[in-house]
């Protein structure tokens, strides 16, 4: 879509020597109409119309007691070339919003805020104080002025580069924008402030570390004394940088860590994109994925931005966090108490626990297998040296006296000189003894079988 870069600014505040300086490079430059007469021979600024009533117009507006317009065909150059360029008054913006509702191309607004007071205005006029505004309507105009798509300050040159480095983007939308387009808007003031162009890249700027920051819940303050922040393992903390958004609206910027610091293990891990029109502080997270202690240090490089224009203008950013600065405005009172970022600390605590946990049933473990063996030990002692013939004991078998010992109890059972055993007929006991010469004599009683001697008697 071709696009009408509108210069707004209260009188005195270059709009003519900027539209001049875009006439110079090749910009299409509108020649608006007026009612008025030329104040100086050769005026060719504007078409001064005789008949204002004939004149096809897309708008028009009064400034004191003279009419001022755009003619249609000026517009159709436009949408012809792609791009052009004209000025508009603060005071009669709504007109202009008006068009903008129904216009088959895009507008973008660019204010000069260079006019700061009323002797500077004079000034700037050339000492005709029959042109300039008084104090509320300076204050009503710089306000107009503030809400443009993008505001421009600083001298002459300043500005003319920071406007052409708009239109050239405008011409050419989707893409990153380069350094040379990011030093103009520096220079104009705009796209960030507190800025170096020291730190301007072929197509990005490199973003200090600021003073302020936030870790384990408390807030840092870096200074010379105190100039880097250590963020221990597997922790993390909350940094600003030095520079501030100030970004056009039709100009999206985002941000990622260094190549070193990824190195060093350190994540940027919000992946912060920041808003067209936003206004206000840059800040991100650094964790902390090493298990070593890392620091960043105030005013060093920490983090890479790069800028890329949006395929049409935007509303820009108007959420709540638009124009705060300082980072105690956007932490919140329950990510400021909390500890955060204690996980080294909490495995030690868990680590701890265990440990006494283990300790205890080794301890239990140990003690009951101790216990264990002694009741053993006792108990195969007790059997070996004198205790009751467990056999017997368990078969039901009548123990033993006390006191005797295994040697007696054979003895004792009738293995020597005596036996003691069951006949399948009766109960019967005997006994057998040696005679002189070795053999067996007497009698062997309740066996029923007879002896030598009793044969004899019988024969």
């Amino acid at each position: 879509m071709s696009v009408l870069v509108v210069l707004i600014g209260t009188r005195g505040a270059g709009k003519s020597t900027a539209l001049q300086f875009l006439r110079d490079e090749g910009v299409v430059v509108l020649t608006p109409s007026t009612s008025r007469p030329p104040r100086m021979p050769g005026e060719s600024e504007y078409f001064f119309e005789d008949n204002w009533a004939e004149v096809d117009l897309v708008w028009e507006i009064a400034v004191d007691q003279h009419k001022y317009g755009m003619r249609r065909s000026e517009i159709e150059r436009v949408i012809q070339e792609g791009l052009g360029a004209t000025v508009f008054e603060p005071g009669e913006v709504l007109e202009l919003e008006r068009f903008k509702a129904k216009a088959p191309i895009e507008v973008v607004t660019i204010g000069l805020d260079t006019v700061e007071s009323i002797e500077d205005q004079v000034e700037r006029i050339g000492g005709d104080a029959s042109r300039a505004r008084d104090e509320r309507k300076l204050r009503a105009d710089r306000e107009v002025v503030s809400n443009c798509d993008a505001v421009f300050s600083g001298d002459s040159t300043m500005v003319g580069d920071a406007v052409l480095a708009s239109c050239r983007l405008l011409g050419s939308r989707g893409g990153v924008v380069d350094g040379n387009a990011i030093k103009s808007f520096l220079r104009g003031g705009t796209l960030l402030t507190e800025a170096s162009e020291a730190n301007v890249q072929s197509a990005s700027y490199d973003l200090r570390l600021g003073p302020q920051a936030w870790c384990q819940g408390e807030y840092v303050t870096l200074d010379e004394k105190n100039p880097t922040l250590k963020i221990p393992a597997y922790s993390y903390a909350i940094v600003t940088a030095q520079e501030e958004g100030n970004l056009p609206r039709f100009v999206t910027g985002r941000y990622d860590l260094t190549v070193s610091g990824f190195m060093d293990g350190l994540i940027l891990s919000n992946g912060p994109q920041v808003d067209p029109g936003y206004q206000g502080s840059l800040f991100c997270m650094l964790f902390n994925g090493s298990d070593l202690v890392r620091g960043v240090t105030l005013g060093k490089h920490f983090a890479t931005m790069e800028f890329v224009t949006t395929t049409m203008i935007t509303e820009g950013y108007s959420g709540k966090y638009q124009g705060r600065k300082g980072l105690a405005a956007f932490v919140s009172q329950n990510t400021a108490a909390s500890p955060g970022g204690n996980i080294v600390k909490r495995i030690d605590g868990v680590e701890g626990a265990i440990q006494k946990r283990a300790t205890f049933v080794n301890q239990v473990v140990f003690g009951s297998l101790a216990v264990v063996v002694a009741i053993h030990l006792a108990l195969a002692g007790w059997l070996w040296f004198g205790g009751p013939n467990l056999a017997a004991w368990l078969t039901g078998c009548k123990d033993s006296p006390a006191g005797t010992s295994r040697g007696e109890e054979k003895n004792a059972g009738g293995f020597v000189g005596t036996a003691e055993r069951q006949d399948p007929v009766g109960e019967r006991s005997g006994s057998v003894t040696e005679d002189s010469d070795g053999g067996t004599g007497g009698a062997v009683e309740g066996v029923g079988l007879p002896t030598p001697e009793r044969k004899a008697e019988g024969r």
